[in-house]
C-alpha cells in the first residue's frame, strides 16, 4: 500500500490512499470503462471518491 501515489489494481483500475486519519481510511479509485474492484472487507471506515 503506497500511500499518495497511483498504484494500478488491475489493467482497469488504479488508487490512491491519502494519508489515513485515526478512525478512517480515505482514497480515490479511478475506474476506466469496464474496470471493477473485489469485494473485500475491512475493520475501518473508508471514504473512497470516484
Amino acid at each position: 500500500m503506497a500511500i499518495g501515489q497511483w498504484e494500478e489494481v488491475n489493467q482497469l483500475v488504479k488508487r490512491k490512499i491519502h494519508q489515513p486519519g485515526e478512525n478512517l481510511m480515505v482514497m480515490e479509485v479511478h475506474f476506466q470503462k469496464g474496470g471493477i474492484g473485489d469485494e473485500h472487507a475491512h475493520p475501518h471506515e473508508q471514504l473512497t471518491y470516484c
